[in-house]
């Protein structure tokens, strides 16, 4: 049997099987656990009439996601985390520190996923000025 015979030969077969390997390959490698880097920007909402915000220190979070390789995939791809804190409690000018939750993360639940966490912190400074 000649080596073109061996590699032509049922070749659809053997297409098919390299296409399942790989797509089982893809499969077990992201089913493992990784950590995704996200740097999200915090949004603000509630701020009563006559108020503005002035500043938000940082301008953006770093939150740090471990989860799947599937999750994470879909996470970058799709849904990026995002961050909005809400300042109707706020009544008058100054600067605030405000400490963020989870529950504040929105466009993901942060509960499906193993851990989400700030590494650079999980609070901002929020400078509230009066309108004139």
């Amino acid at each position: 049997m000649a080596l073109r015979e061996i590699f032509s030969n049922n070749i659809g077969w053997k297409i098919g099987g390299i296409v399942l390997a790989l797509m089982l390959w893809i499969h077990l490698t992201t089913e493992k656990n990784y950590e995704g880097k996200f740097s999200v920007e915090i949004e603000y909402e509630g701020l009563p009439e006559g108020l503005y915000v002035d500043r938000i220190e940082p301008q953006a979070a770093e939150l740090a996601i471990i989860g799947t390789g599937k999750q994470l995939a879909i996470l970058g791809l799709t849904n990026k985390p995002r961050i909005r804190i809400d300042l109707s409690s706020i009544k008058e000018a100054g600067t605030f520190r405000h400490d963020i939750t989870l529950l504040e993360i929105y466009n993901i639940d942060p509960y499906e996923y193993i851990s989400v966490d700030f590494p650079s912190g999980d609070h901002c400074s929020v400078s509230i000025k009066r309108k004139i």
